[in-house]
Order: C-alpha cells, then structure tokens, then sequence
C-alpha cells in the first residue's frame, strides 16, 4: 500500500518550475464554473514532501483534451502518485501550491525538440515564411530569414520555390511556451539545413 507520509522540514516551499511528486490524499471541488454541480470534484490534493499540499486541477491534467483530462482525474485515486511541476505559489498563513502536468510535459518536449534536426513538409505557406508539419501533430515555422541561402535575395527566391507538400530538413532553434486563457500551446521556431550540413549534423548523433 502506497504511504503518503513525509518525511523532516523544509523552511520554505518548493519554488515555480521545480518538478514534485506528491502522493494523492483527496479528490476536491475547487474553483467551479458558474452553473456547475458543486458536488463533482475538479481538483486533487495533493501531499508533497517535507508536509506541504498542492492543488493540481483537472485542466492541468495530461490530455489532449479537456475530456481526456476530466477522464483522468477520475481513474486517479487516493493514495497514488502523481509527479508535475509547479506553476503558482502563494506565500500566505501556508503556502497555497498549484501543479500542472500539462507544463510538465511541455517542459519535457521542449527538452527534447531543443536543437534536434527532423524531416518535415511543408503544411502551409505564409508570407513571412513556411508552416512546417514535424509528425505528431507538430508544427514549427521556419522564417524567410533562416531558409537555406548567403544573401536575403537568394533566402526569398528559395521562399518562392517551395510548395505545400514539400520535404525538407531543419532543425529546431526555439521553442516558446505561449499561454491563451486556460491553455498553452508550443510555438516552435525552425532553420533549414541543405544537404551537407544535414551529413555532418546527422553524423555526430547517436
């Protein structure tokens, strides 16, 4: 059986962006929409170590979509254990935490894409750039000013060739986190490689 205790003390709690795992000790209705039932959980509370609580609302809950979420939260149960970052800390009489593992998890691919070098196609065109589809409902944009060329004559040329459907390889030079009401979306920004630098990029990874 999984315990929830804890173990010593901390002066202060963990800060925002740091990684937690805390063990589940209730399912609570916390922050309902107007017209909502009071009586359904939309929360789970958490025990972090060193006898701190969190609130890890349904929203931030792994998912693709919010009924994927609400989905979880409800085959979550008591004493079982959840890791997520932190997003919020209220320093009050006790310290009010929030997780997410929505953040978590961009946070992970964010590590992940940072710098690497993938196949893409091109999925739509703008006029500042291209659209590029990277496979798992990925996409990057890749600017008129990081398209293979010396000169910005030569990059806006290569602009006008390509298609919708066109292959091509880049590499991930940024990856952004932009929030909009209650949800986060990745902004990945792109270079292209020509060929040779494909060769020797692809050449030293393992």
């Amino acid at each position: 059986m999984v315990s929830c205790g804890h173990h010593g003390s901390v002066p202060k709690p963990p800060a925002v962006g740091e990684i937690v795992t805390g063990c589940i000790v209730a399912k609570v209705a916390v922050g309902k929409e107007p017209g909502e039932d009071s009586r359904l959980t939309d929360s789970l509370l958490l025990l972090l170590p060193y006898g701190f609580t969190a609130l890890l609302n349904y929203r931030e809950l792994e998912g693709e979509t919010l009924e994927d979420r609400a989905a979880r939260l409800f085959f979550l149960h008591v004493g079982e254990r959840v890791t997520a970052q932190v997003i919020n800390v209220r320093l009050e009489k006790k310290p009010r935490i929030q997780l997410s593992e929505q953040s978590l998890q961009r946070r992970m691919i964010i590590d992940k894409l940072r710098g690497k070098i993938l196949p893409g196609r091109i999925a739509d065109i703008a006029s500042a750039g291209v659209f590029v589809s990277l496979g798992e409902d990925m996409r990057g944009f890749l600017a008129i000013s990081d398209m293979v060329g010396e000169t910005w004559e030569q990059r806006f040329a290569r602009r006008s060739t390509l298609s919708v459907g066109d292959s091509l390889t880049v590499r991930v030079t940024a990856v952004q986190r932009q929030r909009r009401g209650n949800d986060e979306r990745l902004d990945i920004y792109l270079s292209e490689l020509v060929a040779t630098d494909k060769a020797q990029e692809t050449s030293g990874l393992s």
